[in-house]
Order: C-alpha cells, then sequence, then structure tokens
C-alpha cells in the first residue's frame, strides 16, 4: 500500500508499494500525465479506480504524512 500527497491536500491510498507506485508516475510521458491506480479497500469501501494527474503529485509515501494544520 502506498500514499499519494496531492497539491491541495488530497491523500489517495492505492493499492501497490511506494516504489510500484513512483515507478508507474515517473514513466509518464509529459505531453499525458494522468494515470489510473487502483484505491485500496478498506472495511467496507470497496477498491475504486481514481485517475491522478502526475504533475499535482506533491510526495508519494508509505505511511499518511501529518496533516500540516
Amino acid at each position: 500500500m502506498a500514499f499519494i500527497h496531492l497539491s491541495g491536500g488530497w491523500v489517495i491510498r492505492v493499492s501497490g508499494t511506494q516504489g510500484e507506485t513512483a515507478n508507474r508516475l515517473s514513466d509518464l510521458p509529459p505531453a499525458n500525465p494522468l494515470v489510473e491506480f487502483e484505491t485500496e479497500a478498506h472495511g467496507t469501501n470497496p477498491a475504486v479506480p481514481v485517475i491522478v494527474n502526475a504533475n499535482q503529485v506533491t510526495a508519494i509515501t508509505e505511511q499518511p504524512l501529518p496533516n500540516p494544520l
């Protein structure tokens, strides 16, 4: 599991490791920065696909970062 942190404070928990997630984002061509990930299922919430714009990613971590507010 990895956490993708986006500008604006959004955090998405996705299946896959931090390294796998970073590799998928770094392999994107500049003309098409969109990539699909699947969120990690949690409790009764099923996994769902999400589209991430690589230009808005601020960090990829194994644990969520603390909220600065």
